[in-house]
């Protein structure tokens, strides 16, 4: 079956070459309408679809709302105030605005008044007005009143209407003396929309480079070289086309997508050109015996990588769904024109690879090193597993809105400054339910007290406030609020305390900020199940591939499983690291990625095997399989360097994790699979 597969592949290599780039071009056309989806923003969509919480009719839209803050060089006078106020009242009439929440609005009842009416806090009528009634400790101005915030909501969910808004409102504030920052949905999405897609092309170029260039070093080919750039960006065009065919855009996780591309691409092709058959046969012959010889462990490579990435179907989060679901076609299309490519090379007789002197040395001493210090490799590896153990009872799951984003990214730095500030920018609803009125008070003091906030619609600094606004025929009261962004470990550490400590009252919480909080956790649990459904997927190919032995599943498990355990031991060890719905899909791309390593050297032991009946040459297989795992894994290297630069932490984080558990995995690979492998054989 499998000759007469291969053999048909040989004989319409050219048809099924100009079939496939039809069908790649004919894909291509979708590209204009490339959308790029926002992962935060579509997974508490979902959530809110099949989750009840409590809104509030007279509360703000969080859908709706964004911030800003007008950071200026020196404190607010009477004559900026005045100003100020002026471009406030311009902004207000603007069409797509509906309401302004601002330090020159913020209300107050006063406590001698026999009609609570309320009153703005802050006097603009004259200049001592001015300066007695201006309060530092207000939410809306900094402490050195050098910065003021405006909370505005708009009449539009358009985002291009609100980014227009935005745009405005930098034409009305920003001077010399003057900036002004956002924070919120729509900055957000803005933000995301301009990096993602910049960022895209440019890692995609920079890993072009040097993985190209790492190539080059190896084959000293440049045919080779084009030939593998071909495949990588054919592949890529095939799989946004296939994205927005089916989900009418691409996902934001998909920004890594042209690294894992270039990285199975490249290793593809650098195992079919590896150990070339002899020159004596003819072309047929020469692609038969290589398909069958490393053919097949690359199929099931890809097909192992493939099924990595589909168990992000297990898990409930629609945008990982698509992501895993194109990028393990995405894999499988990779092979396709891989095999379709060398079967060209080797009809135009350009298969031939000539490594450059100096990086034929570096290899050659990296395997022999890898070779004679098994003993050492054994002890460091068991140091680290040892290390890996001590630290892991820190491991925490925590998550924060602000996750995405690198610190050093301007965007997580204007927003981290709103959010510690000015009050925070987590979105909070608290309804609080009881009869008596001066439980709802302590109540809602006590929640103050906790979690450190105000009230959007009630001052909680005045009992009188509390007084009148719970003389009110209804038993609920409803607070739309926002805190700090502390963490999901942290918050709901909160809500418990304030379950346990508010037993004569019913206190429920909603809004997006409690739903980010209570199920961001769950869904990272989720992401950590999905590596879990990878391994066993995997183990089991590798059982039903190398006839139904438990050792090969149990190896091939043990050399990818202790990187990742290993890895998660060093970043602990080394820095503040947790788990979170930014990272913990990685472990299972690390996997995805390092296992292919594994699966070459079972696969060239089962061959040299059968081939020497039986006697096992543990270094013939370290110098031929061997060197061209860690050409490979030299390869993935250059490709994920580039992805170090990013702005978005889940690419960031990419980079480092599987960078390290890459190390790791080709250390055990070579250094000591072999030799477990061929024991008790």
């Amino acid at each position: 079956m499998i000759d007469r597969v291969i053999e048909w592949i040989w004989v319409n290599r050219k048809h099924l070459t100009l079939l496939t780039s039809l069908i790649i071009i004919l894909g291509v056309f979708q590209l204009k309408n490339f959308t790029i989806y926002f992962d935060s923003e579509r997974i508490l969509e979902d959530l809110t679809n099949d989750t009840t919480f409590i809104n509030s009719s007279a509360g703000l839209n969080d859908e709706l709302v964004f911030m800003a803050v007008v950071k200026s060089n020196t404190p607010l006078t009477y004559d900026n105030a005045l100003l100020y106020q002026e471009k406030l009242d311009s902004l207000q009439r603007t069409q797509d605005v509906k309401r302004l929440f601002h330090l020159f609005n913020e209300k107050y009842i006063p406590s001698t008044s026999l009609i609570p009416v309320p009153k703005n806090k802050l006097s603009l009528s004259s200049e001592a007005n001015f300066q007695k009634t201006l309060d530092p400790t207000s939410r809306f101005a900094s402490d050195d009143l050098t910065d003021f915030l405006i909370v505005v909501e708009t009449d539009s969910i358009s985002l291009n209407r609100t980014n227009q808004l935005m745009s405005e409102m930098e034409q009305l504030f920003r001077s010399a003396d003057n900036e002004i920052i956002f924070a919120g949905k729509a900055p957000s999405e803005t933000y995301f929309q301009t990096h993602v897609t910049y960022e895209f092309i440019l890692l995609a170029c920079l890993s072009s480079i040097l993985c190209l260039g790492m190539l080059y070093l190896f084959t000293s080919n440049w045919t080779v070289v084009a030939t593998c750039l071909v495949c990588v960006v054919l592949t890529i065009l095939s799989s946004l086309s296939l994205s927005i065919s089916l989900f009418g855009g691409v996902e934001l996780f998909m920004i890594i997508s042209p690294a894992i591309f270039f990285i199975v691409t490249i290793s593809d092709i650098m195992h079919f050109i590896s150990k070339q058959p002899s020159d004596a046969l003819t072309k047929k012959e020469q692609f038969k015996m290589q398909m069958k010889r490393v053919g097949v462990p690359v199929l099931l490579t890809s097909l192992t990588t493939t099924f990595s990435f589909f168990s992000f179907y297990f898990i409930d989060i629609q945008p990982l769904k698509n992501f895993g679901l194109i990028t393990g076609l995405g894999v499988l299309i990779a092979l396709w024109i891989s095999m379709l490519c060398y079967a060209l090379l080797i009809d135009r007789n350009v298969r031939i690879i000539h490594p450059n002197l100096i990086a034929s040395n570096f290899l050659n001493r990296v395997t022999l090193l890898l070779s004679n210090y098994k003993q050492r490799i054994i002890w460091i590896v068991l140091l680290l597993v040892c290390i890996s153990v001590s630290v892991a009872p820190s491991l925490k799951i925590d998550n924060y809105l602000l996750d995405e984003l690198n610190e050093s990214s301007e965007f997580y730095q204007s927003s981290h400054f709103i959010d510690q500030q000015f009050g925070g920018l987590k979105p909070l609803l608290i309804g609080i339910d009881s009869d008596a009125q001066e439980v709802k008070a302590d109540a809602l003091q006590a929640i103050q007290e906790k979690m450190q906030i105000d009230f959007h619609n009630a001052t909680t600094n005045d009992k009188k406030i509390f007084d009148l606004v719970f003389k009110t025929k209804s038993r609920n009261g409803s607070f739309l609020t926002r805190m700090q962004d502390i963490g999901s470990f942290q918050s709901k550490q909160i809500y418990n305390s304030l379950d346990d400590n508010l037993d004569k009252t019913e206190v429920q919480f909603g809004g997006i900020g409690y739903l980010f909080d209570t199920t961001s956790d769950d869904l990272t649990r989720q992401l950590l199940f999905g590596l879990l459904v990878a391994i066993l997927t995997v183990g089991s190919i590798l059982f039903l591939s190398f006839g139904f032995q438990l050792k090969h599943f149990l190896l091939g498990i043990l050399t990818n499983v202790l990187p990742l355990f290993i890895t998660i031991g060093i970043v602990l060890a080394t820095g503040s690291f947790y788990l979170c719905l930014s990272n913990a899909f990685i472990f299972t791309v690390a996997f995805g990625l390092i296992i292919d390593d594994s699966i070459h050297i079972i696969s060239a032991f089962e061959w040299n095997k059968r081939t020497y009946n039986g006697q096992i040459n543990i270094r013939e297989i370290q110098n031929s399989t061997g060197k061209t795992v860690i050409k490979t894994t030299l390869i993935v290297l250059c490709c994920l360097l580039p992805l170090l630069l990013s702005e978005f932490k889940s690419v960031s984080q990419l980079a480092v994790l599987t960078i390290l558990s890459s190390i790791i995995a080709i250390i055990l690979d070579v250094g000591l699979l072999p030799h477990l492998l061929s024991t008790n054989k």
